[in-house]
């Protein structure tokens, strides 16, 4: 049920991003063509970059034993829009981390990110997950931080929650185009914070086998690239 409910939401997310932009060649990608990991990167007028990426990693019998889920979705830089971030580690059994939010870029605010307080505010989960700092100099206050995650109820809240999210900021995202000169500040801002996380690196080295240089490639290239 775990790992179905991962797929379901790689799906709904792929359909959306099919459905409002155009898939994007990224060159540095092509060095991560590997069996069980997607990466796949959209744009739009109304969106400057959207990534998903899905990784699926089977043990010896075929059977799938690692799930992870990867999204982001960013505004162009002349929107002050927050950015669209989701993230699930899962095993066969449980949920280890869910991770959800509508980061600010310039305006803290922001009703986008209001919309996100008040949809998510509601929602408990049996286990909430603790924030290193690194986290806290990017994410909103609202952000869900859910684990132990295995419960039918949860795993369906997540999938509910992820729904109607993606719907409502693609929605709306490209209402705030041409509402500020630049948040590219702020944007490469988040993805250098992103990066101090120790955990990603190493994450991609025992699940996929990349190397330590491979894995910093990923993240540094592909994963949350800054522009100058």
């Amino acid at each position: 049920m775990i790992i179905e409910n991962l797929r379901d939401i790689q799906n709904l997310l792929s359909d959306h991003f099919n459905s409002t932009g155009d898939l994007v060649d990224e060159p540095d990608m092509a060095e991560f063509d590997f069996e069980g990991w997607d990466n796949l990167v959209w744009q739009s007028e109304d969106y400057r970059r959207a990534h998903l990426e899905h990784i699926e990693v089977k043990g010896n019998d075929g059977v799938v034993r690692l799930g992870i889920i990867h999204c982001c979705i960013f505004p162009h830089f002349h929107s002050d829009a927050p950015i669209w971030g989701f993230d699930v580690v899962a095993g066969q059994k449980k949920i280890t981390g869910c991770f959800y939010d509508f980061s600010p870029t310039v305006d803290a605010n922001h009703a986008m990110v209001n919309w996100f307080a008040n949809a998510t505010g509601n929602l408990s989960w049996a286990k909430t997950r603790v924030l290193p700092e690194w986290a806290t100099n990017i994410f909103s206050s609202h952000i869900v931080a859910a684990g132990n995650v295995k419960e039918e109820a949860e795993c369906g809240q997540i999938f509910d929650m992820v729904e109607e999210g993606v719907s409502y900021y693609i929605n709306h995202v490209g209402k705030y185009n041409n509402t500020v000169s630049s948040s590219k500040d702020e944007q490469n801002k988040y993805c250098f914070w992103q990066k101090q996380n120790p955990h990603v690196t190493k994450s991609l080295e025992s699940s996929l086998g990349l190397s330590d240089k491979q894995a910093e490639r990923f993240v540094e290239k592909c994963l949350f690239p800054e522009v100058e």
